[in-house]
């Protein structure tokens, strides 16, 4: 039982505060990329015009998700996917290669290999094509399976709502703004818009594209699991630190903070990274002396 006389732990003055992840921050674009992305968002509502009688809704019509960029992205839409197979839909993912294996198989569901050039983890990296000939692939791609149906572009992203309109989707639904840390905004009638608020989780908002009523969990790589699985430790607790995009990582100061505090609380973490990314791993949580990678 505590008491007055109980001396009391005070937070250290010089631990550092432990701030959201970038996801969660806001960002302000520069005058000239709120341009271009407007314009954009002004020829997906051109398209959308000119091939409104094409794309012309069809009986049994599929749903179609685009995701071409990280790996959490695609991860955390698998819900979302999951909660339009349990309605009876037929559901067509376009995403990167590498994360086909994210989505169990299904009857239902088809992964399209999508990786464009915009979506490249280095900005700086020479573009091998342009974005005409990105979504004129895409869309090549995407047509046999979606002409007709539903597109979901879970980011609000211009190119992703080209996309579902050169492939034909019926109607497509998006954000009003890119994500929702970042205030560039789409022209009206460029999709039907789903509700947004600022400081919500990935999960949060993709959840706002599921049919009613349907279950939404969370996701589940139990697939990818060896049989017999192995048994659960609950002490352990994943880190990871490396980001395909340096904007998104935390600094080394906070790695260090939140390390004693998960020892604290009994949690034995452990550094998950890529091949050869093992001392670039430690590295950003500040030298990660002792932890297991």
């Amino acid at each position: 039982m505590k008491t007055a006389d109980t001396p009391q732990s005070e937070p250290s003055s010089d631990a550092p505060r432990i701030e959201p992840p970038p996801s969660l921050r806001r960002i302000l674009p520069s005058p000239l990329r709120r341009a271009g992305f407007f314009a954009l968002g002004l020829a997906a509502v051109a398209v959308r015009a000119a091939t409104a009688p094409w794309r012309r809704r069809r009986a049994r019509a599929p749903v179609a998700i685009v995701e071409p960029f990280g790996m959490g992205d695609a991860l955390l839409l698998q819900p979302l996917v999951r909660a339009h197979l349990a309605a009876g839909r037929r559901v067509v993912f376009a995403g990167r290669p590498a994360w086909a294996e994210f989505f169990p198989p299904h009857p239902r569901f088809t992964f399209v290999p999508f990786a464009p050039a915009y979506a490249r983890p280095d900005p700086a990296a020479p573009r091998r094509r342009g974005l005409a000939a990105d979504l004129r692939e895409g869309a090549r791609a995407l047509r046999p399976l979606v002409r007709g149906g539903d597109g979901i572009d879970p980011r609000g992203d211009p190119r992703a709502l080209l996309l579902l309109y050169a492939a034909g989707c019926a109607a497509v639904r998006s954000l009003p703004r890119y994500h929702s840390a970042n205030d560039c905004r789409l022209p009206p009638f460029a999709a039907r818009f789903a509700p947004l608020r600022s400081g919500r989780t990935r999960r949060e908002v993709s959840r706002a594209f599921a049919p009613p009523g349907a279950p939404y969990g969370r996701p589940d790589l139990s697939h990818l699991l060896p049989a017999p699985r192995p048994p659960r430790d609950p002490r352990r607790l994943a880190l990871v630190p490396l980001t395909p995009w340096a904007g998104k990582r935390w600094p080394a100061a906070h790695w260090r903070a939140l390390l004693p505090r998960l020892a604290e609380r009994g949690f034995a973490p452990v550094l998950l990274c890529g091949p050869g990314e093992t001392d670039a791993a430690r590295a950003a949580v500040g030298g990660g002396a002792g932890l297991p990678a």
